[in-house]
């Protein structure tokens, strides 16, 4: 029997997505998909026609289309993103768009393969009403294309073992289809020295992987934040700025001087690291180095790359301070890679996502009884279930106690630990430990947006609301792009109920609920809210969806579990759900 050879050819591919497709579907399900097919039909569908595309698959929001030739592609492109925005009232569709030449495997009506694979990912890294062209594409379009495109350097992408040069328009970075759109805001610099660790690439070939080199860039990002003479941004608003190549835009966007971007390759039991560190102002290179270890040596390598780093920035530093700095090794990887993977399971704020955090967890305590990050990770989302309804307070609180006690006995400033002791205090009523704990977490790192945001929040749960809002907005200030940045307006929400502005409290109680949507909390404070508030239909309808998560759902069970201290603040909050409905 004769194998049939693998057909291929060269063509041009394009990658189209919508922006904010999944906060527009949250926002308006039946509007957002009208709009979607709105769009196609009467702009994308039109314009692949027109030029001589062929639409190869629709996944969701995302469309993928080849051309047999790289002029049509780009001008389909700008047809497609030179179109007026949506009329006010309607969902408004816009685009990101990656085009990609190069050679392509065909299956049918399908096709593969690395020219597929780059336009996917050269797409995330256009502007949104934009696009983003390979240096390919630009090498064949010169003077054949009326549009400028700006060269946006090389940048390395996922799974991608090689950096791509890319292009992109509109070449001022400015959405052509929402130009009423202010620009993002430009931060001013801190007085002492400032620095974004971006996210390391995972060149290991193997998305399983990207766990990894996020954990790298957490434990760099986490080590300098204990250097008291930096201003660090928050890993959560770095990992929103994962493929964005413009370094001088990133320093604007988050008023930082210093940047530091690398790449991480783990194959087999050797692990290479390349970092650099770039002045933002003017994106020249700083400092740079490659390691090529063992993989047993990582945590000596990160300690390392710190340690240069403080030297490169801030040569006063004494070498005291940092040595206090330097976070204890963990000397097992096993158990370290666990409480990793641990760690990104905790941020779905989901019944599911941590019961699955727990597990690994208590897999990396088999494998290190004295791992102190695993019991503090431990301690506070025990204590976060408890909050949320999901876990019976008398069998769990002890065992999250006796997590937190452990992490403190065995590493005494991991600031987790901290946060631990902050939910555990609540949950007596101690007042004075919420705050001393906070504290000391602060004291332990002062670039730690969420214990910020927790002192503050504390102010409101005990009654001095109006004091809350200075410790959250430093928490922004801190991680502007944090992903966990509900907790934020969960926290805002709360000042403003213990305030008693209800309307207040229902909008960010609204905008906290959204990105999470099991994320208990945040509709029980919608819905006493909008209960205050008059708005018993949508209050209501919020008890249907915490009951969806909570099922025996009861004022008795939310008595229990509300975090107000101040007697009457605990009242308001009981008789709001009490008018919405909660028996």
């Amino acid at each position: 029997m004769v194998e049939q050879a693998t057909q291929r050819r060269l063509a041009a591919i394009l990658a189209a997505d919508v922006v904010g497709y999944s906060r527009m579907m949250a926002d308006d399900e039946a509007g957002t998909l009208s709009a979607l097919r709105d769009h196609r039909e009467t702009v994308f569908n039109p314009a692949v026609r027109e030029h001589n595309g062929r639409i190869v698959k629709l996944i969701g929001d995302g469309t993928l289309v080849e051309f047999p030739s790289v002029v049509d592609a780009v001008r389909c492109a700008l047809a497609i993103q030179g179109r007026l925005p949506a009329e006010a009232g309607e969902p408004a569709i816009v685009l990101r768009i990656g085009i990609n030449l190069g050679d392509i495997v065909i299956d049918g009506d399908d096709i593969y393969g690395d020219g597929v694979n780059i336009a996917a990912r050269l797409e995330p890294l256009a502007d949104p009403g934009g696009i983003c062209i390979a240096a390919s594409v630009s090498d064949n379009i010169r003077g054949r294309v009326d549009a400028t495109f700006a060269d946006g350097g090389e940048v390395i992408v996922k799974n991608i073992d090689r950096p791509i040069r890319v292009w992109r328009w509109p070449p001022d970075g400015v959405n052509a289809a929402a130009a009423t759109q202010p620009p993002p805001a430009t931060l001013p610099l801190p007085a002492k020295p400032s620095i974004v660790i971006l996210p390391f690439a995972n060149l290991s070939g193997d998305p399983e992987q990207e766990y990894f080199a996020d954990g790298i860039s957490e434990d760099i990002t986490s080590a300098l934040s204990r250097i008291h003479a930096f201003f660090v941004i928050a890993r959560n608003t770095a990992f929103t700025y994962k493929g964005v190549s413009d370094l001088q835009r990133i320093g604007r966007e988050l008023g930082v001087r210093y940047i530091l971007e690398g790449s991480v390759r783990k194959a087999g039991k050797r692990l290479r690291i390349s970092a650099q560190l770039v002045d933002a102002e003017n994106g020249n290179y700083i400092w740079s180095d490659k390691y090529d270890r063992d993989l047993a040596d990582v945590f000596e390598i990160q300690d390392e790359i710190t340690g240069n780093i403080a030297g490169a920035l801030e040569p006063q530093i004494v070498a005291a301070e940092y040595i206090r700095s330097q976070r204890k090794n963990v000397q097992n990887l096993d158990a370290w890679d666990l409480v990793i993977q641990a760690m990104a399971r905790i941020g779905d704020f989901s019944d599911a996502g941590s019961k699955q955090a727990l597990d690994l967890l208590d897999r990396a305590l088999a494998i290190d009884p004295k791992y102190a990050r695993a019991y503090s990770q431990k301690a506070w989302l025990l204590a976060w279930r408890i909050h949320q309804g999901l876990a019976d307070r008398e069998t769990m609180l002890p065992v999250s106690i006796a997590a937190a006690e452990a992490a403190v006995r065995y590493d005494p400033d991991d600031q987790w630990a901290y946060i631990a002791w902050m939910f555990i205090a609540n949950l007596h009523g101690d007042v004075d430990r919420m705050m001393s704990s906070g504290r000391r977490a602060i004291e332990l790192n002062p670039n730690f947006a969420l214990a910020q945001s927790f002192v503050g929040v504390t102010y409101a749960l005990t009654g001095r609301g109006a004091e809350a809002f200075e410790w959250i907005d430093r928490a922004r200030r801190l991680s502007p792009r944090d992903i966990f940045r509900d907790e934020f307006e969960l926290h805002t929400c709360m000042a403003y109920f213990q305030l008693a502005d209800y309307k207040k409290a229902a909008e960010f109680a609204a905008r906290a609920s959204t990105p999470r949507p099991e994320h208990v909390y945040p509709h029980l404070m919608l819905a006493t809210s909008l209960a205050h508030l008059g708005a018993l239909d949508a209050a209501r309808d919020e008890i249907v969806r915490i009951r969806r998560l909570v099922p025996d759902l009861s004022l008795a069970g939310a008595d229990r579990v509300c975090v107000y201290i101040a007697a009457d603040d605990r009242r308001r909050f009981i008789e709001g759900l009490r008018i919405a409905g909660v028996t």
